[in-house]
């Protein structure tokens, strides 16, 4: 069985990659906590934390068309 976040990946992942804005909205509620935690888990810092959630969700976006993130391996 797969599990949400597997399930989550496939369904929007090309839609985002099409430049579907809720899909990617979605996306960024489902993860923003968790990318948020792992980097304050390694900086210490509420603030470098904040910084580089920001940094992955524009690059998710401003990347969109490149192809890689349709790659379910990269999510997996």
């Amino acid at each position: 069985m797969r599990s949400r976040v597997q399930i989550f990946n496939h369904d929007y992942l090309a839609e985002i990659a099409s430049g579907d804005q809720d899909a990617f909205c979605k996306f960024f509620h489902t993860f923003k906590n968790k990318i948020y935690a792992f980097s304050f888990s390694f900086t210490h810092s509420a603030e470098i934390a904040e910084e580089i959630t920001q940094e992955v969700f524009i690059k998710v976006w401003t990347n969109r068309e490149s192809g890689w993130i349709g790659e379910p391996d990269i999510w997996s």
